[in-house]
C-alpha cells in the first residue's frame, strides 16, 4: 500500500509538470510585453545605444521625423529633443498612438508588429522585423493591442536610466 501511494504521488508530479508544459506551449500562460520594451528594442535597432549616432545626438531613440514634442529638426528632417527624457516620451507617445489607432498611418489595435515595422521604415524592413520579433520573442502576427500600456508614462521616469543604458 505504501509503494502504491508513493507511485501515485510520482505520477501526480509528472502529470502536473506535463500540464504546466502544455499550458505554456499553447499560450495559456501569456507573458506581458510592455510598450516600453518594444521602444527599447526598436531604439537598439535605430542605433540609439551607439555613441554619436544620429539617434543618440538628437536624443531621439526611434529617429522620429515628426513629433509635437520636438524643439527642432536636423538637416535630414529628424526630430531633435532637448533632453533624453523628452525623446523617450515622444517615442512612447508615438508608439502608443499607433497601437491605439489614433494616427494617419492606418494602423489600428488589430494591426500586427509587421504592419507597424512596415509603416515605421521604408528601408531594412525585414531585418528590422526579424530583430524586433527575435528580441521580444513574439511572432510577426503579434497584434499591437497585445502590448501592455500599463503605467507607460508613470514608469518612464523610473526606467529612464535603464532605457538610456539599453
Amino acid at each position: 500500500m505504501v509503494n502504491q501511494i508513493g507511485l501515485l504521488q510520482k505520477i501526480k508530479e509528472i502529470l502536473e509538470k506535463l500540464i504546466s508544459f502544455y499550458q505554456q506551449l499553447i499560450g495559456k500562460e501569456k507573458r506581458e510585453i510592455h510598450l516600453v520594451d518594444l521602444a527599447k528594442v526598436m531604439a537598439r535597432f535605430e542605433g540609439y545605444y551607439i555613441s554619436n549616432s544620429r539617434a543618440r545626438r538628437n536624443k531621439n531613440p526611434l529617429n522620429l521625423k515628426w513629433s509635437k514634442f520636438a524643439t527642432k529638426y536636423d538637416s535630414d528632417g529628424f526630430c531633435i529633443f532637448d533632453l533624453p527624457y523628452d525623446g523617450w516620451k515622444a517615442c512612447l507617445y508615438d508608439l502608443e498612438m499607433k497601437c491605439r489607432g489614433y494616427t494617419r498611418t492606418g494602423l489600428k489595435p488589430t494591426s500586427t508588429i509587421k504592419d507597424l515595422i512596415y509603416v515605421w521604415t521604408e528601408d531594412n524592413q525585414e531585418p528590422y522585423l526579424r530583430f524586433v520579433c527575435q528580441k521580444l520573442k513574439i511572432p510577426q502576427t503579434f497584434q499591437l493591442q497585445e502590448f501592455s500600456l500599463k503605467e507607460i508614462y508613470l514608469t518612464l521616469s523610473k526606467r529612464l536610466t535603464e532605457l538610456e543604458q539599453g
